[in-house]
């Protein structure tokens, strides 16, 4: 009878072997499963902060560039008094230079018929 045990023993033993077996290749896989995991986990954690890091940049010069318009716009302002104030004198000289040319005008004519008039006499 003892022999028989044994015997069951062993077959159990086996069984157990087996089963033990079998659990050892599941825990290998869910090891690799879970290391392919915290690989990605880390790509993705050092994307996160490269995304960090960029989105930093474009707010620094978002900031930058924003507090930029109201000088631009200041300055825009300012040259675009100047250009009128340029405009109102170029206005004023041209009114000035049309005045003499007007008058140089007259002047020629005055002088030119007296011309006439003496050249009449003398001939």
């Amino acid at each position: 009878m003892h022999i028989q045990e044994l015997e069951t023993l062993k077959t159990t033993i086996n069984e157990n072997d087996e089963i033990i077996h079998q659990l050892e290749l599941q825990l290998q896989k869910l090891e690799e499963s879970i290391k392919k995991y915290e690989r990605f986990l880390d790509e993705t954690k050092t994307e996160i902060e490269n995304l960090d890091k960029d989105m930093t940049k474009q707010n620094v010069y978002k900031t930058f560039f924003t507090k930029q318009i109201p000088e631009i716009v200041k300055n825009t302002n300012k040259q675009k008094e100047e250009l009128n104030k340029i405009i109102i004198e170029t206005h004023v000289l041209q009114k000035g230079l049309n005045r003499l040319t007007e008058k140089l005008d007259r002047t020629f004519h005055v002088t030119d018929s007296q011309l006439f008039k003496v050249k009449y006499i003398l001939s």
